[in-house]
């Protein structure tokens, strides 16, 4: 299964990728629509869910990013770098 990130919300004023609480997506086989917490996509991204922001040519996949000390995020890989663009997503 996969799904693909469309909005997300963050937790306080700083706009940095560690603090998006919540995700909205969208299953890109079933067009179901849901949300969750960033440890639930977290835990389901280990589990094998495929994560992407955007579509078609614009497609970028999102993994996840894991500090010593600190508790995973997700963040975007593409044209081998690591991105933003969640961040760049609008606003739920």
């Amino acid at each position: 299964m996969s799904i693909e990130i469309t909005h997300v919300r963050l937790q306080g004023t700083r706009d940095r990728l560690e603090a998006i609480t919540r995700y909205r997506w969208r299953g890109l086989q079933s067009g179901l629509v849901g949300t969750d917490t960033m440890a639930e996509l977290v835990t389901w991204m280990r589990q094998g869910l495929q994560v992407f922001i955007g579509r078609g040519v614009q497609q970028v996949p999102v993994v996840v990013a894991e500090r010593l000390g600190a508790e995973p995020y997700l963040w975007t890989y593409a044209n081998g770098a690591r991105n933003n663009d969640l961040l760049a997503l609008p606003r739920f």
